[in-house]
């Protein structure tokens, strides 16, 4: 099965929604722009085996994805999970939803599946400043947050 946010995952009164609920699952995240953390609100905290992130890079490839930090300590608790955005982070189409930034998460066992209030995001944007005093273009990454939104959906 794979699943994304419910399209109601950041609007308040929202439906919970499982996440992963099998071994067998992929979550994903995805959008239009890069993002560096997620913000977890669980309603059951999850139990789970080693997690797996990966990001993709483009035509249906995967690299692996380096956690800056996991304050959600695997799903067992709310917090934020973060990472630095990789170089070669490339917009793909994922269950006919194209042109997003996609990371995704799985696990090799399911204890106690968690379900999730809301999940919200940071984007990363570049912005960049002319410097009249050293002549030059200066930049800077400011981070924004950002709630993403999905429609959920199984694959067969």
């Amino acid at each position: 099965m794979t699943a994304r946010l419910p399209a109601e995952a950041g609007s308040p009164g929202r439906t919970r929604f499982t996440l992963l609920g099998a071994a067998s699952d992929y979550f994903y995240f995805g959008h239009r722009e890069r993002f560096n953390t997620l913000y977890f609100d669980l309603h059951t905290l999850g139990d789970y085996g080693a997690r797996t992130w990966e990001y993709s890079k483009g035509n249906g490839f995967w690299g692996t994805l380096i956690l800056t930090s996991d304050g959600t300590n695997g799903f067992s608790q709310d917090g934020a999970v973060v990472f630095s955005p990789p170089s070669d982070w490339k917009q793909d189409t994922v269950n006919a939803i194209v042109e997003k930034f996609w990371i995704r998460v799985s696990v090799v066992s399911v204890t106690t599946a968690a379900t999730v209030n809301q999940i919200k995001a940071n984007l990363v944007y570049n912005c960049l400043m002319l410097s009249p005093k050293f002549n030059r273009a200066v930049e800077n990454p400011y981070r924004i947050a950002y709630e993403l939104t999905f429609a959920q959906q199984e694959n067969p």
